[in-house]
């Protein structure tokens, strides 16, 4: 096994996606008090809520 991408997956045995790398980044893009902010905004303390709520707000503000 090497370190590619093609062999990451998500803890229940799926490949990771490109919207779950692009999560990743931008969460650890984020400071302490931002991912306070998403994580609150996703109503739990997981980083997969906190990215789900941050593109709801992104698809908003393109209604919007």
């Amino acid at each position: 096994m090497t370190g590619s991408a093609a062999y990451c997956h998500d803890g229940a045995g799926k490949p990771l996606t490109f919207d779950d790398w692009l999560g990743m980044a931008w969460w650890n893009f984020l400071t302490e008090t931002e991912r306070a902010r998403w994580l609150a905004r996703g109503g739990s303390a997981r980083a997969v809520d906190a990215w789900r709520a941050y593109k709801q707000a992104l698809r908003q503000a393109d209604v919007a």
